[in-house]
């Protein structure tokens, strides 16, 4: 027999699933526009075969959009793409299941992975104030114990998306009553970035974003790597309005092209005269060995992006590390297909 919660939790399941697939095709539509502005209309014959690849391959019309939006960036349609929304709706919740959320909350990270690349310092979570132990604090032990020889830190809420709950706060800007009300999360030390990186924007710190896949074989490799330059007058990569740059996961090499939010490219960083390609990122072996060491003690949740940052002494340091809906498009887009090996186009036959 059929009951009342069955039927609730059956309409709000279907009411999630499709805002989610309602905001998959204005970010598509969105980013396809701007392409199609940039560099003119994608020839018809590759969007019929984006349609019929969506449907015969993975089983659904409503995963062409993406399809489509990859084919205008990348100038012609390849078989094994992943659309972004089949990936959140399908291959997430088969290689992460619930483990992703374990890494939800940014206070903990420091703990589960073990490792000081955490630039960690204090946390505020569920009310309490702790420091970079886990240890319970009071407001003034708190506050000195950020700004004990630094004249400013960085605090991430849990409900940080694309660079929004990320703020700098300086000692005279430090309110903890504010703070406390913008939920739970993670202090962190400002990192001094590598020269090379200082190069192309010195005032905000640019991030290295690296996605790790535990393969079909249990082995780990990264799967997508791109750099997220911020712009002149911001002191954070807003993703609004920062620069990425595709790099090369195998040797650290960065492309040619910068790319805004919504994909449209220019030679290079809009603000800077030095050119991005073929400049190999330092130590990005040390990264690549950092976050797939990382992900090995984790390996629950397959698939985990994580944000890096090498500092002026060649150190790496780990921004953050998300086990959700982290970035495949760009790496899709514009350097796949990337997870071919995989299988994933089947799953949807099972789900």
């Amino acid at each position: 027999m059929t009951t009342l919660p069955s039927l609730a939790k059956k309409g709000l399941d279907t009411l999630m699933v499709w805002r989610f697939e309602q905001f998959h095709r204005r970010e598509a539509t969105r980013r396809l526009k701007a392409l199609e502005n940039q560099h003119g209309k994608t020839d018809p014959s590759l969007i019929r075969q984006c349609h019929d690849y969506a449907t015969d391959v993975l089983g659904w019309k409503g995963y062409a959009p993406w399809l489509v939006t990859y084919t205008a960036a990348a100038g012609t349609f390849r078989e094994g793409w992943i659309p972004d929304n089949y990936f959140g709706r399908i291959v997430l919740p088969h290689i992460n299941g619930n483990f992703g959320y374990a890494l939800g909350s940014r206070a903990g990270l420091k703990h589960l992975f073990r490792t000081e690349a955490f630039p960690d310092i204090g946390a505020i979570a569920n009310g309490l104030l702790y420091d970079q132990q886990g240890k319970v604090m009071d407001e003034q032990a708190f506050e000195h114990q950020l700004f004990n020889g630094r004249d400013r830190v960085i605090f991430k809420t849990d409900t940080s998306y694309k660079g929004m709950g990320t703020h700098v706060i300086t000692r005279g800007d430090f309110d903890l009553p504010v703070l406390r009300k913008a939920g739970n999360g993670v202090m962190q030390y400002y990192i001094d970035q590598h020269d090379f990186f200082a190069q192309y924007i010195p005032t905000s710190c640019a991030t290295l974003r690296l996605s790790t896949l535990i393969d079909n074989e249990g082995q780990c490799t990264v799967r997508g790597a791109y750099i997220k330059f911020g712009r002149i007058g911001e002191t954070y990569a807003n993703a609004e309005s920062h620069v990425r740059v595709m790099v090369d996961p195998k040797t650290g090499t960065l492309g040619a092209k910068g790319y805004f939010d919504e994909w449209d490219d220019m030679d290079g960083h809009p603000d800077c005269d030095k050119p991005t390609a073929e400049q190999t990122i330092p130590h990005f072996a040390d990264c690549v060995a950092m976050v797939t060491g990382l992900h090995q003690r984790f390996p629950y949740a397959r698939w985990l992006g994580w944000d890096v940052v090498v500092d002026s002494n060649g150190e790496v340091k780990i921004m953050e590390c998300n086990g959700g809906h982290s970035e495949v498009k760009s790496t899709e887009a514009l350097q796949g297909p990337v997870f071919t090996d995989m299988g994933w186009e089947t799953l949807w036959r099972d789900a």
